[in-house]
């Protein structure tokens, strides 16, 4: 069975109006080809993209307040202690969209400004966070969390909005 993480810039009204159409993110698997709203970038690590979200539950508690504050201003988009943000589902009023995150432009843009504080994390966070072949320690971590950065950069660069979402 195959895994796959799609990351979709999306031209956000055209993906609002589809998936308020199709009631989520139908629209996206129903095409043999990515839908025109979307743009879609590769992720290389497969099965790394949601360690990766274990990874950041187990750290979360070992951040200090303000470096927490930070971290999920940026990652906690991706990886939010209760879940992952959904525009999309706010923005087509559904419960839920079927994205495993999906970020409007407007906060595309503000997570593009903050940067991720790597050293802080590190001094931070004990190596037991990692306990997953795929995300074996923070250097893995922040290669897959930088993936989902350039997705961000790019996005907001063109004022669009980021999609992911995972099949198998």
């Amino acid at each position: 069975m195959g895994y796959d993480v799609h990351g979709l810039l999306a031209d956000w009204p055209a993906t609002v109006e589809a998936a308020r159409t199709s009631r989520g993110l139908d629209f996206f698997w129903a095409h043999e080809d990515v839908p025109p709203c979307f743009t879609e970038r590769d992720f290389a690590g497969r099965f790394a993209f949601q360690a990766a979200q274990f990874a950041y539950e187990r750290m979360r508690p070992l951040l200090s307040r303000p470096l927490l504050a930070r971290t999920d201003a940026v990652i906690g988009a991706f990886y939010g202690d209760d879940s992952a943000a959904d525009d999309l589902a706010e923005d087509a009023e559904l419960p839920h969209s079927g994205a495993f995150y999906a970020l409007r432009p407007a906060r595309v843009a503000v997570i593009d400004t903050i940067g991720v504080a790597w050293d802080e994390i590190e001094a931070a966070i004990a190596p037991d966070c990692f306990t997953d072949a795929h995300v074996p320690d923070l250097e893995r971590f922040a290669w897959v969390v930088g993936q989902q950065l350039a997705w961000l950069r790019e996005a907001a660069r063109e004022g669009l909005g980021v999609v992911a979402v995972v099949g198998q």
